[in-house]
This record gives structure tokens, C-alpha cells and sequence, in this order.
């Protein structure tokens, strides 16, 4: 599941041309990784850009994940960070 609400959105519109990408493995009831899309506003804020819960951590998942955070804020970063290989 994807989310970013409507603020979240206008957000990216303003910060997005660096964004980062972190996922986290939660050793929940649910078994589920949250990924987060931070980024930092031009006041040097950290700002939540968008977020993701993904049942596991494969390619094919990440590459849905970006497909639709990126079809939902209609435009692409110029650059995209990550700590994953």
C-alpha cells in the first residue's frame, strides 16, 4: 500500500528534486516494511514525501512502490538516494 496525502503531495511538488528512500523491517504482529520517502523542505526541514507498507522486500515490489509513488505525484525526481543495493 502507498499513501500520500494531499499535502504530502503539494510538498513534493515543492521539494522533490532530491528524495530519499528508507525501508525499515518491522518485527511486527504483521510482518511488514514501512518505507519512507523523506526529503528536506527549503528551510532545511525534514519533511515526509510519501510512504509505503510492502509485505516483502523483493524487485519486482520496490518496483511497484516507485511506480506508483511517482504515478500518484504525476512528475519524477531528479535524483532518488537509497541505502540499498
Amino acid at each position: 500500500m502507498v499513501f500520500a496525502s494531499q499535502v504530502v503531495k503539494k510538498n513534493y511538488d515543492l521539494y522533490r528534486d532530491i528524495i530519499r528512500v528508507d525501508s525499515l523491517s518491522l518485527m511486527n504482529l504483521y510482518k511488514v516494511t514501512f518505507v519512507a520517502f523523506p526529503g528536506i523542505s527549503s528551510k532545511g526541514k525534514n519533511i515526509l514525501l510519501g510512504l509505503a507498507y510492502v509485505d516483502n522486500e523483493t524487485f519486482e515490489t520496490f518496483q511497484w512502490v516507485f511506480s506508483n509513488f511517482f504515478e500518484f505525484k504525476g512528475k519524477k525526481s531528479e535524483l532518488v538516494v537509497t541505502d540499498r543495493d
